[in-house]
């Protein structure tokens, strides 16, 4: 592969890992719109997907929209989790 190939590969890389993070809202994750986000509509977004256990506080095996806003505090840049 050459540099320009390269380059090219990894700008469009990085910009859909971006897409992810500044895309992925509540209800575009919450596709049939019953108020939760299940393992399965959450299986395109990695990183709430790794954080599955931690994010669902209250153990119900769906992500409720606090438990989303919890989620986006601690994952937004530049701010730290406490």
């Amino acid at each position: 592969m050459n540099r320009s190939a390269l380059l090219l590969t990894l700008f469009f890389a990085a910009g859909a890992y971006a897409g992810e993070k500044a895309g992925a809202t509540f209800d575009t994750l919450d596709k049939n719109q019953d108020g939760q986000v299940s393992a399965q509509e959450a299986s395109e977004h990695s990183k709430l997907n790794e954080m599955w256990t931690e994010v669902d506080r209250d153990g119900s095996g769906t992500i409720d929209q606090s438990e989303f806003s919890a989620f986006e505090a601690l994952t937004r840049p530049g701010e730290a989790a406490e």
